[in-house]
């Protein structure tokens, strides 16, 4: 099954972590993520990306749908620990930006090289 190609440019969508879990709004779902059931993280050369599985069967994390409006949350304690990221970790906010090299989202500022992640930064 082949993907629409998402666009390159800035976005401005925010990936969630809190509780050991990453919360996507439904909005960055259907512009990155359509169809998708699932999702894996990979620690590739210092960042931390969010990748489409084109199946559930393929493995990775289900993603749930979270509530009416279709928001969704992937669990991920394990892998975020690995990061430094736990369960009781006040949090944070990545802004997501598309990678077609890696064919997914890099959560920009979460370095996997770093012991602590540098969350974006929002003012609402």
């Amino acid at each position: 099954m082949l993907l629409p190609e998402p666009p390159i440019a800035p976005s401005h969508h925010a990936v969630r972590i809190a509780s050991g879990s990453l919360y996507l709004s439904r909005e960055l779902c259907d512009l990155y993520l359509p169809n998708i059931g699932a999702i894996a993280l990979l620690n590739r050369d210092s960042g931390v990306f969010l990748l489409p599985l084109p199946s559930a069967s393929a493995g990775g994390m289900l993603l749930k749908i979270r509530n009416a409006h279709g928001d969704r949350v992937a669990h991920a304690l394990e892998f975020l620990r690995v990061l430094g990221i736990d369960a009781d970790t006040p949090e944070l906010s990545f802004e997501v930006r598309w990678i077609p090299e890696i064919a997914g989202l890099l959560l920009a500022g979460l370095d996997a090289s770093k012991s602590s992640p540098e969350p974006t930064q929002y003012a609402y």
